[in-house]
């Protein structure tokens, strides 16, 4: 059997990467494609077909609503079976558009448009119910924004992200890891920062003024405070948004090849970044509570 076809058309990476974690559960029959804004998605769409477009509306270069616009132009066998379109501005402005497409609009309920893929590409429910995923980029963005103004800011030290992805196994992506619990009105769960020893120790040091060669007691209490301080950032820019996150405090965790243990089962997204001293990786595991 074919492998359905997507392509996500977004200028925000963030949110292209977390469709396609959200992709890769829900929706494992689907090959995912990804562009940069409407002028990379057409010059896709000329060269393969696709069973389905999702794009957004602003987005540089070329816009969603040109995009749209030109899909008459392509060649009949490259148009898109179904279009999804992503706005956080309300309806295009093109009422030609109006009826040929299906609107959701942004911030996306992640599991909702779970599903809304499955029926634009007539595939039956997956055997992970969607109840068991929350892959939400209003969570992600957050803490991935705190983490790099947390570490630039004290350390002084350029963070670059490099990859969001889903971490399947119980294993740091380093050698000390701070781990601090995340407990709302909606949502129950944890996020972690796990450092490369190397990483850790040049971000120590670049932030007290000194040289360290191993990972000491007296230093790892750091890694603690660089997670409280990230989690304390992103809880606010959350509850800003009228989420309700409350106080918590890290739990430190060393040694090579240790397990991050978080306090619930879910799905783990991390996103490692890059310093001149080496790697380290954030995560958050989130699950939305149920009333009984």
């Amino acid at each position: 059997m074919l492998k359905k076809t997507i392509l996500i058309v977004d200028d925000e990476p963030d949110f292209r990467s977390a469709l396609q974690l959200l992709f890769e559960r829900l929706v494992p029959e689907a090959l995912i494609t990804e562009a940069e804004d409407g002028k990379d998605a057409y010059d896709k769409l000329i060269k393969s077909p696709y069973d389905l477009l999702i794009t957004d509306i602003r987005m540089p270069r070329m816009d969603g609503e040109r995009l749209l616009s030109s899909l008459p132009t392509l060649p009949g066998a490259n148009r898109p079976k179904a279009v999804i379109v992503l706005s956080g501005n309300g309806v295009p402005g093109s009422q030609a558009l109006i009826g040929q497409c299906t609107f959701v609009s942004k911030p996306v309920d992640f599991n909702a448009f779970g599903k809304l893929v499955r029926e634009k590409l007539n595939l039956s429910e997956p055997q992970t119910k969607a109840a068991e995923t929350k892959i939400d980029l209003n969570f992600i963005s957050p803490f991935i924004e705190s983490t790099i103004k947390v570490i630039e800011i004290n350390a002084r030290i350029k963070v670059t992200k490099e990859a969001v992805f889903i971490r399947k196994s119980d294993q740091a992506s380093g050698d000390i890891s701070a781990l601090i619990s995340m407990n709302s009105e909606q949502y129950l769960g944890s996020m972690a920062i796990a450092f490369e020893e190397k990483c850790f120790l040049g971000i120590v040091g670049a932030i007290l003024g000194d040289t360290f060669t191993s990972i000491t007691a007296d230093i790892q209490d750091a890694a603690g405070e660089i997670c409280n301080q990230v989690y304390g950032l992103s809880k606010r820019i959350l509850n800003e948004r009228g989420h309700t996150l409350k106080p918590s405090f890290p739990l430190i965790v060393c040694g090579q090849g240790h397990s991050i243990k978080h306090q619930i089962n879910g799905t783990c997204i991390a996103v490692t970044f890059s310093t001149p001293h080496g790697r380290f990786t954030v995560e958050t595991v989130v699950l939305e509570k149920v009333s009984l």
